[in-house]
Parts: structure tokens; sequence; C-alpha cells
């Protein structure tokens, strides 16, 4: 008769299986504390800090008055921010994008807030330009570290299934504090009392936030526990994460495509005052709605992206997003090429641009971070932000003119151009270098067919083809003469294009809105194909 267990035994037996039960829950990391106070204090810094680069663009007649300075030195101020961002953001970066010097980083931001805050207002109050540029330069140094925390902040802090929301919560509440300083900046300041106080209000913000921010963010043990899912790297430098991404084309033209349409969408909002007012002759206030509305519309597009996540079409929506942006800056620039200006084609071509230029962001760092290395990836979408400040600063420049959208809509157009036949052209490269690596390791594999060359009686009588590296090599310089004639096309129809200048006899006639873009924007979309064609 078989003896039934005893209750020691059960006991035992069930402490194992309890034991062994929970592995599945085991296996999902426990959640970091603070990590809400650290993605609060982050999203404070980015909107404080997009807030002030709106302190002049939206004033620009009044602000040329305070400082004694003409409309470009005024745009300067802008650009200069923007342009700061190139020295900082590689001493920056690495402090952000690891766990250790994050809490110092995220301080870094407020006290550098701050300082810009301060001296805008000495300079407002003493009418200083110098101090105006050396405030920019403050801010831009912030700004380097803001755009680095978009995708380090989430990845360090959050677990997987929110880093998409933490990442669009970052970057659209950036865009947030931009929008929010376009529309407050014209309806509070209308004369120089008035410029000098908000100023004041605004310096006295910043100086209360480093202390608050100091109390909220967690205390440095917590920054070094084990991280929730770390990063494959005990340590992301930038060398090692720069060396990595040039060697994926993929990648770079990737980045060279989103950073230039986002630039775009840094410039908009910084021209729209001069153009709507040099052209139309709208009012300041009338010019800051267009500009909020721009904002705006790519806020709530970009939250919409980040909470419908759908990575298998991605690249498709970014390509839909690109060309409905070209199509819509080009109307913008329709709607204001010359008087009477259409107030409703304004606001209309502005809501469709800006859901195009800012809500594609957040989906386009989340491409760039998978067409990177599992070693880039912290730093991936960060370096993206700074090449978008660089190019901003450069769109920004370029299109502070009278047809400025006109330079926006053409270089929109390259973008799409980019994306629609480099980006697949890189693909399929690598996916022949690949296969190509698999056959050579494969031969390794199998010595015996490296050392015996197929004899002259094999080949002949046995009607083989002719060996596998002959013919992948004909294959290769093959397609690289076909893409050296189509290079040699496309430079002779750009130099065509920019020799005849499209002189009334193309599509469009000289007194028409589409003159000017016609000839450079096909002059640039060739010259830019043949150049992707000899890459």
């Amino acid at each position: 008769m078989r003896e039934a267990p005893s209750p020691a035994l059960n006991t035992s037996e069930e402490e194992d299986a309890a034991a062994l039960e929970p592995t599945e829950d085991a296996a999902a990391p426990p959640t970091k504390r603070g990590r809400h106070r650290v993605l609060a204090c982050a999203t404070l810094a980015s909107i404080i800090n997009a807030f002030m680069f709106m302190n002049f663009s939206p004033i620009v007649e009044l602000s040329r008055r305070r400082f004694r300075a003409t409309e470009g030195q005024v745009s300067w101020l802008y650009s200069a921010a923007l342009l700061a961002t190139l020295p900082c953001f590689f001493a920056g970066a690495t402090r952000m994008s690891n766990a250790d010097t994050q809490r110092g980083a995220i301080l870094a931001i407020h006290g550098l807030n701050a300082v810009a805050a301060l001296l805008r207002l000495a300079a407002v109050a003493r009418a200083s330009y110098a101090a105006a540029v050396a405030s920019s330069l403050a801010l831009g140094a912030g700004t380097s570290l803001v755009v680095a925390s978009y995708a380090a902040v989430p990845l360090l802090w959050l677990p997987p299934q929110e880093r998409a929301a933490g990442v669009a919560w970052l970057v659209q509440g950036n865009y947030a504090g931009w929008a929010l300083g376009a529309a407050a900046t014209p309806a509070v300041v209308v004369d120089g009392h008035s410029f000098g106080r908000f100023m004041f209000l605004q310096a006295l913000a910043c100086v209360v936030m480093v202390p608050v921010a100091q109390l909220l963010l967690p205390g440095s043990a917590a920054t070094r526990e084990p991280l929730l899912e770390g990063p494959p790297v005990a340590r992301a430098t930038l060398g090692k994460t720069l060396t990595d991404l040039a060697r994926r084309p993929r990648w770079c033209v990737a980045c060279a495509a989103y950073a230039v349409a986002a630039g775009v969408g840094f410039a908009v909002p910084a021209v729209v005052d001069d153009i709507l007012g040099d052209v139309c002759g709208a009012a300041p206030r009338r010019a800051a709605r267009v500009g909020v509305v721009f904002i705006l519309a790519g806020v709530a597009c970009g939250a919409l992206l980040g909470r419908c996540p759908c990575e298998k079409r991605r690249r498709p929506l970014l390509v839909a997003l690109l060309a409905l942006g070209a199509v819509a800056l080009a109307a913008l620039h329709v709607a204001t090429a010359r008087p009477p200006c259409r107030p409703l084609d304004a606001f209309g071509g502005a809501a469709v641009a800006g859901a195009a230029t800012i809500g594609f962001v957040g989906p386009a760092l989340a491409e760039a971070a998978a067409s990177a290395g599992p070693d880039s990836t912290v730093m991936a979408g960060g370096i993206v932000e700074w090449w978008i400040q660089v190019l901003g600063a450069v769109v920004t420049q370029a299109a502070t003119r009278r047809n400025g959208f006109a330079v926006c809509a053409q270089t929109f157009f390259v973008v799409v151009l980019l994306t629609i036949v480099l980006i697949p052209a890189c693909v399929a490269y690598l996916y022949f270098c690949r296969n190509r690596k698999a056959k050579v390791e494969q031969q390794r594999v199998e010595p015996a067919q490296i050392r015996r060359a197929p004899s002259r009686e094999e080949l002949v009588v046995g009607g083989a083809a002719p060996p596998p590296r002959r013919r992948q090599r004909r294959q290769i310089h093959v397609l690289k003469l076909w893409l050296y004639a189509l290079a040699l096309v496309l430079f002779f129809g750009g130099w065509l294009a920019w020799k005849n200048d499209l002189n009334g006899t193309w599509c469009f006639r000289r007194d028409s809105p589409f003159y000017w873009l016609q000839g450079h924007a096909v002059w640039h979309v060739l010259t830019m194909g043949a150049l992707g064609c000899i890459y």
C-alpha cells in the first residue's frame, strides 16, 4: 500500500513551487522610484527653455527699436541660441545619457535657464544687444541638454511600455512651451515698460525653479540604482556612438532628412512675423496667431502619434507627413505671396504644415533609434536633435525674406526625395552586403570549395555559370556605371534649370507665386539626387 507524503515534504514542495511560480513576474523589471518626478523636472526645464526662445521673434519691431538693431540682427538672437548647441552638446550628451550624472544635467538645464533669463532682463533694462546675444548663448547651452534628454530620460527611468509616451511627453512639452511663448509674448509686451516687466517675471520664475527642481529630483543614491533596462554598454560615450553611427548609411540619410524637416519646423514660427508683416501688412498679434496655430497643430498631431505607435508602418507614415508638409508650405507661400493675403488660407496652411513638420518629430526619433545599433541607441535621438538645432538655424537665416515660405517648401521637397530614394537604396545596399558576407562565411566553413576551383571542362561541358564572385563583381560594376550615368543626367538637368532660370517657358510665368520656387526647387532636387547616386 502506498504511503501518503508527509506534511513536511508537502510544505517543502509547495515552497519550491512557490519559488518557481512567479518567474514571469520576476522577469518584468521593477519600476524606479521617483521616475515621474524626474520626468516632470525634465519637462518643466524643456518648457521654460522653449518659452524663452520666443522672447524676441514675435515682437521684431519692438526688439529692433529697443536694441537699435536691424531685423537680421534680431533674427540672429534666435539663430544664435540654436547654433550654441554645437559645442555644448558634446559635453552634455554623455552626462545626460548616464544614470549617475543625469540628475546634475537636469539641474544644469534649470541653472542655464536662470542665467539666460537674468541676462535678458539686463539686456532689456540696459538696451544692450551684446547681453541679449550672451543670453542666447546660455539658452543654447541649456538646449543642448534638453535635446539629449528626449531619449535618455525615458530610457533610464521608464519601463518599456511607457517609453514611447515619455518621449512624446518631453518632445511635445518643448513645443508646447514654444507655442506658449509665441502667444504670450506679443499679447503681454506692447511697449518698453511691459517689455521690462515681462522679462523680470520670467527671470523670477526661472530662478525659483532651480531650488524647486533640486527638491523634486531624487537623491544621488537613487540614480545609481540598477537601471530598469540599462543600455547595452556600461557607459554611453559620444566617441563610440559616433563611430558606430557613421558606419550605418541608413541612419545617416535618415538623420539628414529628419533634421532638415524639423529644422524647417523651427524656422517657420521665427520668420512668420517678418513675412506677414512685410508682405501682408499684418499686425504682430495676427502673425503670432499664425505661429501659435502652426505649433499647436504640431503638438496635437505629435501627441496622437505618440499614443498610437505603429512600428511596421512608421516609415510610410513619415513619408506621407513629409509630402503633406511640402504641399502645405507651398500653399502657405501662395496665400501670403502678395497682398491682399488670404488669412483663412494662411491659418489652414499653417495648421497642416505644423502637423506635418512638428508632429513627425516623435516617430522620426523612434525610426532613427531603430536604424541605430544596440551600442548607440541611447544617444541616437539626441544626435538627431542636435542636427535639428543646427539646420533649424541655417533654414531660419535662409528663410528671413519675403519668400521665406517658398524656401521652406523647397527644402521639404528635397527631404521627401532623400526619404523616398536614398533610405531604400541604403537598405538595399546593406541587404546586399549582408548576403555577400554570409556567403563568404559559408565558404570559410567549407574550405574544400575554396581550395578546389572548377576546371575549364566542368564550366564548358557542364554549362555552369561563371564563379559567384566574378558574377557579383560584374553586377557591381554595372550598377556603378548606371548610377554614374544617372548622376550625369541629373547634374546636366540641374544645370539647365539654373542656366535658363525657367524664364517663363516652363510651368509658371514670372508673375506667378510659384515662379521662384520651380526653378530653384528643380535645381536643388536634381543636384541632391545626383549626389545621392554618387554616394
